[in-house]
């Protein structure tokens, strides 16, 4: 299972379900299986007074206390479904909501994710650039949080 790093607060975001597109300026390798779940993993970079408050104006959201966010951590998961070039039209048709939570661009990758789940507690742990396999350790706490909100 792999793990993705974003910076807060996007990842909450994300694993909340609020976000639903994560994008980036590069595509997943050809070869990767679609559907897959991954797992978020929130950087080590603090919360920017400045970044939280203009995005939650944004959303039109109540901003959390910037320690709130977890940092150096697994919070949760999404199943990553596929993932598209953004043309104009397409970033023409994309929500307000969902501009504010990415970078829209002509060029750049949006990546559909779905079924999202924000762990209780984060699994503290080091992310990397591009998708990384957390240790076994951090896999076996993964999967018990997954388990806990699968459907019987």
């Amino acid at each position: 299972m792999y793990a993705i790093t974003l910076w807060e607060p996007w990842a909450t975001l994300l694993a909340k379900g609020i976000k639903e597109v994560e994008t980036r300026s590069w595509h997943p390798h050809k070869n990767m299986k679609l559907p897959q779940t991954i797992l978020i993993h929130a950087a080590s970079r603090p919360v920017k007074h400045s970044e939280l408050y203009a995005l939650y104006k944004e959303l039109e959201l109540i901003p959390p206390d910037r320690e709130s966010f977890s940092r150096s951590a697994i919070i949760g998961a999404i199943d990553f479904e596929n993932y598209f070039l953004m043309t104009e039209e397409i970033i023409a048709q994309t929500s307000r909501f969902e501009k504010a939570c990415g970078l829209w661009l002509p060029g750049r990758w949006g990546w559909n994710c779905s079924n999202p789940i924000l762990f209780d507690e984060p699994i503290p742990c080091k992310g990397q650039q591009l998708f990384c396999q957390p240790d076994v350790e951090v896999l076996a706490l993964a999967q018990d949080w997954l388990l806990k909100f699968s459907p019987s």
